[in-house]
């Protein structure tokens, strides 16, 4: 009998290792034989609302998170249609966006999501700062948001602490990647 395909996603603040950990388990499904596609290398072959992602920075933070919940809404669909041939691995989805929005100060109530696939698995990736910022610096590509300081009442920790509210696996990313893969491959199979 053939097993339902899954939706993993990953979520946290910026640099605590979402895209790493997301490629590395990628890498164990396919040995597994498993058909696995990390959604973001899906989304550059067809962008979707990310084309219009530069824009959005320039509008009011209500509205940014209208934009970001659409997009969710949209991601959600195609999904939907991916998981019919493939496990799907997602770096991000909405709960990202909704934390991210809410340390931004948006009241913006979001009501139930039904609209929205709830994913098989959904990690939070925490990292302690010191080893954070490390990482973040072997980065090929740094963003500005990268090097902001998770520090008390800082973005990230509002952003972090708003993810950890909810119904998410939290996985401590502060050993090594090897072990943090271990860990939730063996929580997935």
């Amino acid at each position: 009998m053939k097993s339902k395909n899954k939706l993993i996603v990953f979520e946290g603040i910026d640099g605590v290792g979402k895209t790493t950990i997301a490629l590395e388990l990628k890498k164990v499904f396919k040995r597994e034989g498993l058909p696995v596609i990390f959604y973001e290398d899906y989304e550059q072959k067809h962008p979707g609302f990310n084309a219009l992602k530069p824009l959005v920075k320039t509008i009011p933070v209500t509205g940014s998170h209208l934009f970001y919940l659409a997009s969710a809404i949209y991601k959600s669909q195609v999904i939907k249609k991916l998981l019919k041939k493939h496990w799907v691995i997602c770096d991000r989805y909405f709960y990202s966006s909704i934390a991210h929005h809410k340390a931004r100060g948006s009241n913006l109530k979001m009501g139930r999501l039904k609209d929205l696939l709830k994913p098989d698995y959904a990690f939070l990736l925490t990292l302690d700062e010191t080893t954070r910022q490390k990482r973040v610096k072997q980065k090929e590509k740094i963003t500005k948001s990268d090097l902001v300081f998770k520090k008390q009442r800082s973005f990230p920790c509002r952003m972090e602490n708003f993810l950890k509210k909810m119904d998410l696996i939290n996985i401590d990313n502060s050993t090594s990647i090897k072990e943090t893969v271990t860990k939730i491959s063996s929580l997935i199979l």
